[in-house]
């Protein structure tokens, strides 16, 4: 089967970039390997000329666009990440695989309904298919769930905690929760704790206003740290090796949290927001929480942070199992079928 997988202009299919990045790339890779020709398209910045069995696409080195890309490839199916408005530019057909919220769809207006139409729909989440199943009037059994998996980072290496060390190894954004986090770092709880929060500024390569707030917010809070960004997959599995807890208090949903499974999977418990995907990333004995009760927000770090070895031994094996590659392309497979005419 030839297959194009399109990433977006905020998740560019880049090798080595973040979490969506290493997703469209593991199944590209997967996907290749078990025989197809698979197409990976990206804009900007797609690494051209990798030696693997993909053939990756930059959409600036095409200037006609997506559509005449996509004509000249002439796919059995096309597999479009989180961007239903560019369905227009596609006549093969299409697998729409969410891995946001509606309200990041970037449909400037449009009605997704009739954008969609009969094309095929996926999501990373149960919580998101759902939440997409309503957006385009569909029925939530018409709705795909195609698992993610965790990168090979994050499962070779194992959590080597320090004590006292918290980890928020998220986007400096509001809406993941930052202000939430600094409120909840003065309560009593945790003055024995120190609270890293990552000075990740993705997709943006300069500082915004809003980030400028973030960190002057973060640099105020005698028990909080900006940590620099790393710059690999590896740095990163590295760092969250090191928390007692990685915190994801995120104040909107989430269509998964692939932070949080990322950070289970090196066998570091977590405490979320619990909201959309995030119900169904954090697993025992992590915790969910509402991130605008400071309190409690705080009690449930000081909890997750004294789990036992054994219980964090016993979580590591679950994620892994659980978000395998192996069993996300199992489901990624079943979705594109869905897809493809009868």
């Amino acid at each position: 089967m030839r297959i194009a997988l399109v990433g977006t202009e905020l998740a560019p299919a880049r090798v080595g970039a973040g979490a969506l990045e290493t997703l469209l790339d593991g199944w590209a890779t997967a996907l290749a390997a078990d025989g197809d020709e698979v197409h990976l398209i990206g804009s900007p910045g797609t690494a051209v000329g990798v030696a693997t069995a993909v053939t990756r696409h930059e959409l600036a080195r095409h200037p006609a666009g997506l559509d005449a890309l996509i004509d000249s490839l002439a796919p059995d199916v096309v597999v479009l990440d989180n961007r239903p408005g560019w369905q227009e530019q596609v006549r093969a057909p299409t697998l729409h695989l969410l891995h946001n919220w509606p309200d990041a769809w970037e449909l400037a207006g449009r009605d997704p309904v009739g954008l969609v139409g009969r094309a095929g729909v996926a999501a990373v989440s149960g919580a998101l298919a759902a939440a997409a199943a309503s957006a385009l009037g569909r029925d939530r059994e018409s709705v795909a769930v195609v698992d993610p998996f965790v990168g090979d980072a994050f499962t070779r290496i194992d959590a080597d905690p320090t004590p006292g060390w918290v980890l928020a190894p998220n986007r400096l954004l509001t809406k993941k929760g930052v202000r939430q986090l600094v409120a909840a770092s003065h309560e009593p709880v945790l003055a024995a704790k120190r609270i890293g929060v990552t000075d990740f500024l993705s997709p943006w390569t300069v500082p915004t206003g809003e980030h400028r707030e973030l960190r002057a917010v973060v640099a105020g809070a005698p028990r909080c740290e900006l940590v620099p960004p790393p710059a690999t997959r590896e740095a990163m599995a590295a760092l969250v090796a090191r928390a007692e807890v990685v915190v994801v208090p995120s104040i909107g949903p989430e269509g998964f949290g692939m932070v949080a499974a990322e950070a289970q999977a090196v066998g570091v418990p977590v405490v979320s927001s619990g909201l959309g995907g995030l119900a169904e990333a954090t697993l025992s004995p992590g915790r969910t929480v509402d991130p605008c009760d400071a309190p409690a927000l705080a009690e449930a770090i000081v909890a997750a942070a004294g789990v036992g070895s054994a219980a964090r031994l016993a979580l590591r094996a679950e994620v892994r199992g659980r978000w395998s590659l192996g069993r996300s392309l199992c489901s990624l497979r079943a979705a594109i079928e869905t897809a493809r005419p009868s």
